[in-house]
């Protein structure tokens, strides 16, 4: 699932919708709809995303072999 996708899932469970989220971002709703769409977002986007949220980010890649965390 791309960010997009997961932005979606997050404000289902925080009962917000779009609107409201581009209001906490201070953002134009129409600006985040074409980064949704796009997919388009920096991590220090979904960081703040997730921060009004109360949730937090965490982008990882996780080595095979070893299992390792980067």
């Amino acid at each position: 699932m791309n960010a997009s996708g997961k932005i979606k899932v997050l404000l289902a469970y925080r009962n917000m919708n779009m609107k409201q989220l581009a209001a906490c971002l201070h953002i134009s709703q129409q600006r985040l709809s074409s980064k949704m769409l796009k997919n388009s977002f920096k991590e220090e986007e979904l960081v703040e995303i997730a921060g009004v949220c109360d949730a937090t980010f965490e982008c990882t890649f996780t080595l095979n072999d070893t299992k390792r965390i980067i």
